[in-house]
């Protein structure tokens, strides 16, 4: 726009694309490539700005670096998303983006990759939420270098994906767990961090998602050193209903006293708190939870101090929670009143459970 501008001709010359600055330094041997993780097969289109600006395949010969299982399928239509700067999110044009973005959508979802990936942070997101809608969610591969503020568009969660079955082949096995047990705790920690909701001094929710329980039952199989296949077959079949099946959110329902004497009082106080628990979606009618499916946690004197609870939501409140639609949970037993608004970066995540 102004080429005879000194000034912006200096500001020019020293912006890059972050993948294009990435490759830069691998080629001057500063880049490390000592990565711990390979990624699988990444779909990833060359965005509109990319074609524009001549930055080349820059993202694609990054990945290919990280281990020798990635492959990169990018988009063969080579066309816009249909996103387009606020075209994408406002109410009367949204409808439009989609079917524009539809053959972008389609062509990436084509050999069901492990991420999705964009070098545009808004074109990337559209994506996810277009094929999320087709029934074909991947995993989004967030940009290492985008802020997490910026991973919503239109309330559409960047991690939502359609969970791996959980099976015998699927899991570790005692050696292989045993060996990034400890390396990856602190991942699994702050994952379950996010999906924890404090309902007041004495109530948490820890809604469980496929990662959490395939945690839990590869944390079982080590701890009782269990290999045999009807034992890990056991484990399964206890922990694999906990995982959200696309039109709920599942959770464990942990009540917390440390002094005994006032957990004993209290929850003889609080029989059939379980039921009690509800999330309300914003607009729409309050749903309950469905408890303790397995088998019954209380009797006529107490309540346990933990439940399994699930909260099923219909179409409309699903849609308007990934529309971007505010969540209240709480609890409305008349000992423990209390409800709150989950925050945006918890109902992020929980979105992801919705397909």
């Amino acid at each position: 726009m102004f080429p005879d501008e000194a000034d912006v001709q200096l500001v020019k010359g020293a912006l890059f694309d972050p993948f294009e600055y990435l490759m830069a330094r691998r080629k001057d041997g500063l880049l490390k490539t000592d990565f711990k993780r390979d990624l699988g097969e990444v779909s990833d289109p060359i965005p509109c700005h990319g074609r524009v600006q001549k930055i080349g395949k820059k993202t694609e010969k990054m990945f290919k670096l990280i281990g020798q299982t990635v492959t990169v399928a990018l988009n063969p239509v080579q066309r816009c998303s249909g996103h387009a700067d606020t075209y994408g999110v406002k109410t009367a044009t949204h409808p439009v983006a989609m079917k524009i973005g539809k053959p972008v959508f389609k062509a990436m979802a084509k050999d069901g990759p492990d991420f999705i990936s964009s070098d545009c942070a808004l074109a990337g997101h559209h994506i996810a939420q277009g094929m999320a809608q087709a029934g074909t969610p991947a995993k989004a591969l967030q940009h290492p270098l985008m802020p997490a503020s910026i991973c919503r568009c239109n309330g559409v969660n960047p991690t939502m994906t359609t969970p791996r079955p959980i099976t015998k082949d699927s899991l570790l096995t005692l050696e292989a767990y045993a060996k990034i047990r400890k390396r990856s705790k602190p991942d699994l920690i702050a994952h379950r961090r996010l999906r924890s909701v404090h309902l007041g001094e004495h109530i948490t929710l820890q809604f469980e998602d496929e990662q959490t329980v395939r945690r839990q039952i590869q944390e079982m199989l080590h701890i009782e050193k269990i290999f045999d296949e009807a034992g890990i077959l056991g484990e399964i079949e206890a922990y694999a209903p906990l995982v959200p099946d696309g039109s709920n959110w599942k959770a464990t329902l942990l009540i917390e006293y440390p002094d005994p004497h006032e957990r004993k009082r209290e929850l003889g106080r609080l029989i059939g708190v379980q039921d009690r628990m509800f999330v309300e979606v914003e607009g729409h009618a309050r749903i309950h939870a469905i408890a303790d499916e397995d088998l019954d946690r209380e009797n006529e004197v107490k309540t346990s101090a933990v439940h399994f609870v699930r909260f099923e939501l219909d179409n409309a409140s699903k849609q308007a929670v990934r529309a971007g639609a505010a969540v209240k949970l709480g609890c409305d037993h008349v000992n423990y009143p209390a409800h709150l608004n989950i925050s945006p970066e918890t109902l992020a995540s929980l979105a992801g459970d919705l397909r």
